[in-house]
């Protein structure tokens, strides 16, 4: 696969990232009224399993170029962690009602510290593999 043709797939696969992303958020907004529960974390598992899809599927060819695994890292973590803070700050600004409870908590701050920390980890690995993942599950 061309790297031009590589590039088309995750172009749609962040495009395809967004739209879930947007349309999870919508689900929690209008009909959850931003309350997170047990539903609305269902409801965000088939973004996770796209994700896990996408690296199975272009796994011969992620392994291949350097650092593309690591950068799929970071692009779905600054998507996922980015849209829930914006989406609590929106709320926030918007509905007199709106209380940041234990759940949104562990959404902003459990999410984006245990992510990260693997992220890290990810990263760290990453460099000193000199960029080539072993993409393994």
């Amino acid at each position: 696969m061309q790297i031009k043709t590589l590039e088309k797939k995750f172009k749609f696969y962040m495009l395809f990232l967004i739209l879930g992303l947007l349309l999870y958020h919508s689900g929690v907004w209008f009909v959850q009224e931003s309350r997170l529960d047990i539903f609305s974390s269902f409801a965000l598992m088939p973004i996770a399993a796209f994700y896990f899809y996408a690296v199975k599927r272009y796994k011969k060819y992620i392994v291949k170029v350097q650092y593309l695994n690591l950068k799929l890292h970071y692009i779905t973590y600054i998507l996922v962690n980015g849209s829930f803070w914006l989406h609590a700050l929106v709320a926030k600004l918007i509905r007199e009602n709106f209380v940041l409870s234990s759940t949104w908590f562990g959404a902003l701050l459990g999410m984006s510290l245990l992510w990260g920390t693997g992220l890290l980890i990810h990263t760290l690995v990453s460099i000193k593999r000199q960029g080539y993942d072993n993409v393994e599950f």
